[in-house]
């Protein structure tokens, strides 16, 4: 009987590993594009990620950001904010935390 369990439990694991590996190329971002549109062009379409926006107090908010064409068009609040220490140094370079698309 354990080992029955063990060997489910091992089925189960790999089963999800593989559709894990499937499903990779579409947790990147390209999952909506037009199919009229080289790969390149797709990712100048839409692209959505998350960014740190941190102000002089070193309060620092997630924020969701939407691009199309290299231009922001949606920045929307996702989570709590965070009080760093007046100690605190953004790790990021100003060029970094200064791209948004």
């Amino acid at each position: 009987m354990k080992k029955t369990f063990i060997l489910l439990i091992a089925v189960f694991l790999l089963a999800f590993m593989v559709i894990l590996l499937i499903s990779m190329p579409f947790i990147t971002g390209m999952h909506s594009y037009s199919s009229n549109l080289n790969q390149n062009e797709a990712i100048w379409a839409e692209s959505t990620w998350t960014k740190a926006v941190c102000n002089e107090e070193n309060y620092c908010l997630d924020v969701l950001v939407t691009c199309k064409q290299g231009k922001v068009v949606n920045v929307k609040p996702i989570g709590k904010g965070v009080q760093f220490s007046k100690e605190w140094r953004d790790p990021r370079t100003e060029e970094f935390k200064a791209e948004w698309c």
